[in-house]
């Protein structure tokens, strides 16, 4: 009996000892807030690949008209050395009312192609990477200052509610937020960004805005987006197998 209690006891201490090491449980604890963003500076720098997952929606309020949009992004994409983007595979799906369009995108060493609803061709069209990771870990960058620190189980988290013109700017630039008719400190802000502590890496920008021009004249857009399998890839497929 005293054997299987010491095998039990050996058994626990050997999961938590592998579940520490593969989370990191005793670093990053405990963190200034100016730690916190130095090291989440500097982490983009281990950074070879990752998964990104955004949703965007407008929701506008003219009386009692209501028109809705709302976008959905889900990418793959590789990094380079310099963190510029060297492959690519997105699928985007725009719902407006009950209007659906799509728009499937892959960049890599074998080419630009896109499907926008009729098979895959070659692209010579524009590319826009300002969602990706690094224009939103800079936009926190830019903002962190004026964002209130709050350590969690195993993330930071930094939030702002309320309104500011400089911060408003800011954060709506790489979802192209802009209001008319309604100054940018007027604009109701809730901003959360997570910093998961395991890499210091951006895990999650939540970026919520409101307008209005009267009591039922409203906009709503919110723009959220969660980045995930850090490192865990070293190729994507190219989807139109030309």
């Amino acid at each position: 009996m005293k054997k299987i209690k010491l095998f039990l006891l050996f058994s626990f201490v050997a999961v938590v000892l592998i579940g520490c090491e593969m989370g990191d449980c005793k670093s990053n604890q405990n963190l200034s807030k100016e730690e916190v963003i130095e090291k989440a500076r500097e982490s983009i720098n281990g950074l070879d690949s990752l998964n990104q997952e955004t949703n965007i929606n407008l929701v506008t309020k003219l009386d009692d008209l209501e028109e809705t949009q709302n976008i959905e992004l889900e990418s793959k994409m590789i990094f380079d050395d310099q963190k510029n983007i060297d492959s690519i595979y997105t699928s985007n799906v725009t719902t407006k009312n009950d209007l659906v369009q799509t728009f499937d995108f892959y960049k890599g060493p074998d080419g630009i192609f896109a499907d926008q609803g009729n098979g895959w061709e070659k692209y010579s069209g524009g590319e826009n990477y300002a969602t990706t990771y690094k224009p939103i870990l800079d936009t926190f960058l830019d903002v962190v200052d004026d964002l209130e620190m709050t350590e969690l189980d195993s993330d930071y988290e930094f939030k702002f509610t309320g309104r500011d013109g400089n911060i408003f700017r800011a954060v709506g630039k790489p979802y192209s937020i802009n209001y008319n008719g309604i100054t940018d400190d007027e604009i109701d802000l809730d901003i959360v960004y997570i910093i998961e502590k395991k890499t210091l890496l951006l895990r999650q920008s939540k970026i919520g805005t409101k307008g209005s021009l009267a009591e039922n004249n409203t906009a709503t857009i919110n723009a959220e987006t969660t980045f995930k399998d850090f490192n865990t890839f070293e190729t994507i497929e190219n989807p139109a197998n030309p």
